[in-house]
């Protein structure tokens, strides 16, 4: 008995595109826009059997505008090229071969793997008696090219909180996991003469729809920081409720003008009027010009921002107190100078900025309070006062 048959094989290749095409969402932007669109897509071909590989598309820039929804699908096909048979033997034989696909990505937006499963059978095909004239007759059998599978599955992701994963700077990427199985069965009696060939792909696209930022407005409007004495300042800024978006404010600072950190948050709704206010107390004990921003966070994720104001603010009490002894053997205590009575709060914060003990004391006079035992390491402790929410910061060291 003699076979001889080509593998099922695909060439491996990737191709990789962007397009742009207006997309229908039932989500309508502010002021009447029409959601716009933006697409890409990713071709992959493959070898039969086992298969995985990384798929990266651009994530998507929040300065264009805010994502409503993103649609995910993948096409999967395969192609039967050629098949053929030809009896061998001088009584009857069938031939016929079963294809078997599976594929599965997973990713940003997908909280279970997008899968799908595909089985498709050519024949079997009654092959007569060998008729001694290759590759014709009725002894013989020769398919394609023919479609094996031609499959699409999409989801589509509204979800506010699975969205705000798509968001990016130029350069980032959404990156997605794929795997695929795939094989041919070649089934026949008798002794036949033939082979296969079959190839496949998989095509993904992501297709994001977004109000376009122009839609899109900034809800911060005269906003002022004015120092209101040499260590704090008061933030203030004037805002509309859109009952059609939901969105949040964060107040952010900066020593340098380009590293902001969030130093709170207000709901639109904090403020029926309309008007919001923050006071703020110097960071660390640092004397210097402290920069401000309003940022407007929509719920799933995109941003806004205020211009920046400055001021400069001066350190709370910079003397009244000292970590003892610094560097320490592991107990810790503070001791106060030039202090009237007064409430504290004591933070303490490994280098990773996790909070690993506070305290609450009363301090009556100069004094010395001990806060406890620590690991070796470096610390920050930061003290504020419950009068006026003053705070300052010193590093400790312990061995």
């Amino acid at each position: 008995m003699k076979h001889f048959y080509l593998r099922h094989f695909i060439h491996a290749t990737l191709l990789t595109s962007g397009i742009f095409a207006g997309v229908k969402s039932s989500a309508q932007c502010p002021g009447g826009y029409v959601p716009s669109g933006i697409a890409f897509d990713t071709t992959i071909n493959f070898t039969d059997g086992n298969h995985s590989s990384v798929i990266k598309f651009p994530k998507f820039d929040g300065t264009t505008g805010m994502v409503t929804c993103a649609r995910l699908s993948m096409t999967i096909s395969s192609t039967l090229n050629f098949m053929y048979f030809e009896n061998r033997d001088n009584f009857p034989n069938t031939a016929g071969v079963n294809f078997t696909r599976t594929d599965a990505i997973s990713g940003p937006g997908l909280s279970s793997p997008m899968t799908n499963s595909e089985t498709n059978g050519f024949g079997p095909y009654n092959l007569s008696p060998r008729d001694a004239t290759p590759n014709t007759g009725p002894d013989y059998i020769g398919v394609g090219p023919e479609t094996i599978f031609n499959t699409t599955k999409t989801i589509t992701i509204t979800d506010i909180s699975d969205l705000s994963q798509f968001y990016g700077p130029p350069g980032d990427s959404l990156v997605y996991n794929y795997t695929a199985n795939g094989s041919s069965a070649i089934s026949t009696t008798g002794n036949w003469f033939g082979g296969v060939d079959a190839s496949g792909s998989i095509h993904y696209r992501i297709e994001f729809c977004y109000c376009p930022a122009v839609s899109l407005p900034l809800n911060v409007y005269s906003f002022n920081v004015n120092k209101t004495s040499a260590n704090k300042a008061e933030l203030k800024w004037s805002g509309t409720d859109d009952p059609g978006m939901d969105f949040y404010y964060e107040v952010e600072v900066s020593r340098n003008a380009y590293d902001y950190t969030r130093v709170g948050i207000l709901e639109k709704n904090d403020n029926i009027s309309g008007n919001f206010k923050m006071n703020f107390s110097a960071l660390h004990g640092e004397t210097g010009v402290y920069h401000f921003r309003v940022k407007q966070v929509y719920a799933n994720g995109y941003v806004r921002f205020s211009n920046t104001r400055q001021v400069v603010l001066e350190s709370f009490e910079k003397n009244s107190f000292s970590i003892y002894p610094n560097p320490s053997n592991g107990i810790v205590g503070i001791k106060f100078d030039n202090i009237s009575a007064e409430e504290f709060v004591i933070q303490i914060f490994n280098t990773q900025g996790q909070k690993v003990l506070t305290k609450e004391i009363v301090v009556n006079g100069p004094s010395y309070v001990q806060l406890g035992n620590l690991t070796k390491g470096a610390y920050w402790v930061r003290v504020i006062s419950k009068k006026d929410r003053a705070s300052s910061v010193q590093q400790l060291i312990t061995k």
